[in-house]
Parts: structure tokens; C-alpha cells; sequence
């Protein structure tokens, strides 16, 4: 599994900057949905991008813009051999030794969404009954200093890139 802790805090960092104001994953108020327009899969793509991983684009064109909704990013993760599905607490130790972890919630009748954990400690979460790792979310909310049950009503699954 591939682990660099310098890589993955500088992508992270970077993302969360281009979350915030109008930075290009900001969450945007689309009037012809009536409600925001949020960049998750993106923001996810675009680290994975950092770390050498392209299988989030869209196209061929390997901008990593060009992502693939989070559904989609689910589907890849869950049926790929490149990433193993991890439970807490080995997800944030995973992201503590700088290894790419998303944590993802697939909505088979609408948007899914998807985070990278950052290193971090764990903390308690009344609203798992669990542990919830740190993460970096971009979405209706941008954040970079909670936990993932701020970003997940329920418990998420935590896929880690292997680094084939």
C-alpha cells in the first residue's frame, strides 16, 4: 500500500483551499435544482490525481476536474482489487501512516457521496455509537477539523488505495 503522509497532506490542503469562496469545488446554489451543487467527487478525484490514481475521470483527458460522480467512484472501489475495504480504527491509521482512505455512501436514487480521511485521532460519535475518523469533506459543507459523522448520517464504508 502506497504511504506518503507529505503527498497527502498537501493534496488535502490544496482541496480544502479550493473548497472555500469560490474556489472551484465550493458548494454553489444552483437555482434550476433549488439547492447546492456540491463538488465531493471532485475534490475526492483530485487527490486520488495527486497520488497517482486516474481511474475517477470522466475521460481520457486526466484533468482532475473531469471526475466521476460518487456514485460512480463507489462502484469503482467496490469492485476493484486496487482498493481493499477497510473498518475503523485501521481507516485512520491508514490516513495517519499517509495512505489514501475514502470513506463513501452510495444513494442508489440520488447522489452519493464520498471524503478522504486525514491523519487525525478519532473521536466518539453519539451519532454512530462509534468512533468517526477526521476527514476532509467538501460538500453542503466544507470542513477539515471534524470527524466523518459530521459528513454521513450513517456509518460509511472506508475503501484504502492499495497502490497497485
Amino acid at each position: 500500500m502506497r504511504k506518503d503522509l507529505p503527498t497527502l497532506m498537501d493534496a488535502i490542503c490544496e482541496a480544502h483551499s479550493m473548497a472555500l469562496g469560490d474556489g472551484r469545488f465550493a458548494p454553489k446554489y444552483s437555482p434550476e435544482l433549488k439547492r447546492l451543487i456540491t463538488h465531493c467527487n471532485e475534490a475526492v478525484n483530485y487527490i486520488a490525481v495527486k497520488f497517482g490514481y486516474k481511474k475517477f475521470n470522466k475521460s481520457e483527458t486526466l484533468d482532475p476536474f473531469d471526475a466521476k460522480l460518487a456514485n460512480e467512484q463507489h462502484d469503482i472501489m467496490e469492485s476493484s482489487e486496487e482498493w481493499i475495504k477497510v473498518k475503523m480504527p485501521e481507516a485512520q491509521q491508514l490516513a495517519n501512516q499517509g495512505a489514501l482512505v475514502v470513506a463513501s455512501i452510495k444513494n442508489p436514487g440520488g447522489p452519493g457521496h464520498v471524503l478522504v480521511l486525514r491523519p487525525g485521532r478519532p473521536e466518539p460519535s453519539g451519532t454512530w455509537g462509534q468512533s468517526a475518523p477526521k476527514c476532509l469533506n467538501v460538500g453542503g459543507s466544507v470542513f477539515l477539523h471534524k470527524k466523518a459523522s459530521w459528513a454521513f448520517r450513517s456509518v460509511p464504508t472506508y475503501f484504502a488505495w492499495g497502490g497497485l
